[in-house]
């Protein structure tokens, strides 16, 4: 999940370089919300809330 906030970010940095950067967008918030609905059996939920609690925030 790290790797997708990377991902989106060096992409919203180079907006102008990127012309293709709202499908990518779209995509990524596609992937966030996926992946809080999938249960990682080796995470446990303390580690899990308070990454996606912070991400519903600023989204």
């Amino acid at each position: 999940m790290k790797f997708i906030s990377a991902i989106f970010r060096t992409y919203q940095r180079n907006l102008k370089y990127i012309g293709d950067f709202e499908n990518i967008s779209a995509q990524l918030k596609l992937y966030r919300r996926l992946l809080e609905y999938i249960d990682f059996p080796a995470k446990n939920d303390n580690y899990r809330k308070p990454y996606f609690q912070f991400y519903r925030r600023i989204t």
